[in-house]
């Protein structure tokens, strides 16, 4: 991050996922939280199901990641809330 690389649109390696969405799937917040801020949203839909990192964050039960998304700033639309409680 430091040296420059853009985060936000960068998908890893051969995975085609971007790094926000690794790090919410895998539950690491203190990367996640580093990732938001450096520009990455939670509310961006990425990936073949168009699912947000806070959907993900949800889905998985990363309570502290869901928690860190709204501080964030995550734009809570109908899908987003439709995660939250589903």
């Amino acid at each position: 991050i430091k040296g420059g690389v853009d985060v936000t649109r960068k998908k890893m390696g051969g995975s085609g996922r971007y790094a926000l969405q690794a790090a919410v799937e895998k539950g690491h917040v203190l990367i996640a939280e580093l990732l938001a801020d450096a520009g990455c949203r939670f509310d961006t839909k990425l990936g073949k199901n168009n699912k947000t990192p806070f959907m993900i964050a949800v889905d998985k039960n990363h309570v502290e990641i869901a928690k860190l998304a709204v501080k964030k700033g995550v734009v809570l639309d109908s899908d987003a809330i439709l995660a939250w409680i589903w």
